[in-house]
């Protein structure tokens, strides 16, 4: 009971033909990018990135209210966002996109995962003893306390790991298996340096909201500050991956901020956490240490005048650069990962091409 319909050939029926789909219909239009918003998103998207200046698909968004408001809060690793990437930024900050993993796909816990699990057992070892009354605790990691904290230790990767097994974020279990006993080791070696050292936790993952930079006000959490010999404050981020930190640039063109910002804020707070009074006492120094390969890597950072400037320099960089809307793409090494640029590793050499061609025109 249908009708029928002969077209000379498929170009007439496209044309003169019955339209079969909203595509199809459009395309009969003298300008079908008009009719259909879609169609005109992508149209300017393909024009945008053949033009010779930046535009808002590369980034420059412009100027909103909504980016740098009067008396917002910063957080330090944000700042670093933008200094890796613009658009990166711009996706995590502004638009809020997020990434998931899929549960059923881990085979051996996440680099991310590893390092929540150190973090929180070094946290909860201090912890644990901050809360001991002061004239009866034992001395931190002397005598039998450092084999008893060893002990401890093992206790609470295995109490934390088990609500992380719950979710299946531990990975196979022979696999987690073996890189048990691997972190087991290496927080050991953590908890043997510290014992030579004769130093004391005042806080573990301290919270600090206020701290001045310039003209913009920071917050965060730092992973542990210990009073030291000297009655200096020293400040501790912990690494689990391959690398320590920055080596020949110590703040990594700036996108490693966080010991300047972390030092200051144990200063800033500095009274709070000891209890003492602070006159004359040593600004507060600070170390990344890395928790790997059965030992302790301490890197202390310099935190002299010349580097204080610079990072200053680079935070008010930074946040101009928010302030204004410009996200501009960083060039990214070819293992980088990026929310918006390095989807599947597609495209990362042609953005970093063309984001050299335009770093005259936005720095």
């Amino acid at each position: 009971g249908l009708a029928s319909e002969h077209h000379d050939s498929h170009e007439a029926g496209l044309r003169c033909g019955h339209p079969l789909s909203i595509s199809e219909q459009l395309a009969r239009q003298p300008e079908p990018v008009a009719g259909s918003p879609r169609l005109a998103r992508r149209a300017n998207a393909l024009r945008a990135r053949l033009d010779p200046q930046p535009t808002e698909f590369d980034g420059a968004v412009g100027t909103h209210s909504a980016l740098s408001p009067p008396g917002k809060l910063w957080a330090i690793t944000a700042v670093e966002d933008q200094a890796r990437c613009g658009l990166g930024y711009f996706a995590k900050h502004v638009l809020y996109l997020t990434e998931e993993v899929d549960a059923a796909t881990i085979i051996a816990i996440e680099p991310r995962e590893r390092g929540v699990l150190v973090h929180s057992v070094f946290e909860q070892l201090a912890a644990e003893w901050l809360v001991l009354d002061g004239s009866l605790r034992p001395p931190w990691l002397q005598g039998d306390h450092l084999p008893a904290m060893h002990h401890r230790a093992a206790e609470v990767l295995d109490e934390l790991a088990a609500g992380f097994g719950i979710q299946h974020r531990l990975g196979h279990p022979s696999a987690w298996s073996a890189e048990r006993a691997h972190l087991l080791r290496s927080i050991a070696a953590v908890l043997d340096a510290e014992a030579e050292e004769h130093c004391s936790p005042v806080a573990c993952e301290h919270s600090f909201s206020g701290v001045p930079v310039g003209q913009a006000l920071f917050r965060g959490n730092i992973d542990r500050i210990d009073l030291m010999a000297d009655g200096g404050l020293r400040v501790t981020d912990y690494k689990t991956g391959a690398s320590v930190g920055p080596t020949k640039n110590v703040l990594d063109s700036g996108r490693g901020l966080q010991l300047p910002l972390y030092a200051r804020a144990a200063d800033h707070d500095g009274q709070l956490l000891t209890g003492l009074d602070r006159t004359g006492a040593p600004p507060a120094t600070a170390r990344y240490l890395q928790v790997r390969d059965a030992k302790a890597t301490s890197r202390p950072v310099n935190l002299d005048p010349a580097l204080i400037v610079e990072f200053e320099a680079y935070v008010e960089r930074w946040l101009s650069e928010i302030a204004v809307g410009h996200f501009v793409p960083r060039p990214h090494p070819n293992n980088g990962r990026c929310l918006m640029c390095c989807v599947d590793s597609l495209g990362i050499e042609e953005l970093g091409e063309r984001a050299r061609s335009f770093e005259t025109v936005t720095t």
